[in-house]
């Protein structure tokens, strides 16, 4: 008599590509201390365009599960071809999670502390209201390194959800979709 094979359910498989150092060490800080098995890709962009993420992320579909791609709007937006060409490689590739973020990743880092419907101009416009609480937050690789975002961050993790998901429901120029994310990365817990 033949046996039947036993099917052990594994967690899925997670790629995050992002495309700047505030995105890295923050999935750096929260693999670190929730111990999540997923990887953040690449370590160093060397291209933050979107195509070149789009490649990228096309090359990791092959790889893992779900890759979900970190970006940043403001530049986008601000060209109206890179906009084009965006929702363009959007609609190409549904197999993808495009994670956006407006003006950039700090509306993440600023929900944490407020709910703000703010029309920010530009990353350095909202980097002066996220300085109110975090008084010494600067945008560099020696300081993110040392900061531990996700740890520094890590209470206000709930109220930073519900922010964005409320984000999410007003039509606005703000917009921060890492809640998805992180419902994500939570089942994996």
């Amino acid at each position: 008599m033949a046996r039947k094979k036993r099917h052990i359910k594994s967690r899925p498989a997670i790629a995050v590509l992002g495309e700047g150092i505030t995105e890295r060490e923050y999935f750096k800080s929260l693999k670190k201390y929730r111990k999540l098995p997923f990887k953040f890709k690449p370590e160093i962009p060397k291209h933050s365009d979107i195509q070149s993420i789009v490649n990228k992320a096309n090359a990791l579909d092959e790889i893992f599960d779900k890759v979900f791609c970190i970006i940043d709007l403001d530049r986008i937006y601000a060209n109206t071809k890179e906009r084009k060409l965006y929702n363009e490689l959007k609609a190409k590739n549904r197999n993808l999670y495009f994670i956006e973020h407006y003006p950039c990743f700090e509306i993440w880092l600023l929900l944490h502390y407020e709910y703000s419907t703010r029309a920010y101009t530009s990353c350095n416009h909202l980097t002066k209201f996220l300085k109110k609480y975090i008084n010494d937050y600067q945008k560099s690789e020696n300081y993110l390194s040392k900061k531990d975002l996700f740890l520094f961050l890590k209470e206000g993790l709930d109220f930073a959800m519900k922010n964005a998901k409320q984000l999410e429901k007003k039509d606005i120029g703000s917009k921060c979709d890492m809640y998805k994310v992180m419902l994500q990365l939570n089942k994996l817990s």
